[in-house]
């Protein structure tokens, strides 16, 4: 008989491990329908299934959680000192999020293939590496133009063949 691994999913809010450190029921039923589901095989390679025992039997292997868990916490945890008098420190944001630039140049209105080795962006860039510069679908790296003001100037001119080409950049 196998069991439905999805309908035996314990619920999210089934604790995995009791207060004593081990694996609660519902969530070893779950683990060991899983590794079975899985192909996992006891130990010794022989080929057989994991079995319920296999498991139980290895309840050693799991470390039980520190009597005091709070303590154990406290523990690991360091924290700064802090100076109640001061005002608590906020997070820095950059004043704005730069201006995302989107636009297109068609063949025949804008450019005419073969011919065209630049053109006019609407807005300047501080640098052509602000740009992202596609012919139709084909990426154009950084080392196929330059930009100079709000003239981008491309080192061949645009391939015959393409019909748009599509400019992205952060102003």
């Amino acid at each position: 008989m196998t069991a439905n691994l999805q309908t035996n999913v314990p619920l999210v809010n089934a604790p995995f491990v009791d207060d004593a450190g081990y694996i609660t029921e519902p969530w070893l039923l779950f683990l060991v329908q899983l590794f079975r589901r899985t192909g996992g095989t006891g130990g010794g390679g022989s080929g057989t299934l994991l079995t319920l025992k296999d498991v139980i039997a290895l309840d050693q292997t799991f470390s039980p959680l520190p009597a005091n868990q709070e303590s154990a916490l406290a523990q690991m945890i360091t924290t700064a000192p802090m100076d109640l008098s001061q005002p608590i420190p906020e997070m820095v944001f950059p004043a704005a999020v730069p201006d995302i630039l989107d636009q297109t140049f068609s063949s025949g209105t804008d450019f005419t293939p073969g011919t065209t080795a630049s053109l006019t962006l609407a807005s300047s860039f501080a640098s052509a590496a602000r740009l992202w510069i596609f012919f139709d679908a084909a990426f154009q790296g950084d080392d196929q133009y330059s930009l100079s003001g709000t003239t981008l100037t491309f080192t061949s001119p645009i391939p015959v063949g393409t019909s748009k080409v599509y400019v992205k950049g952060l102003i």
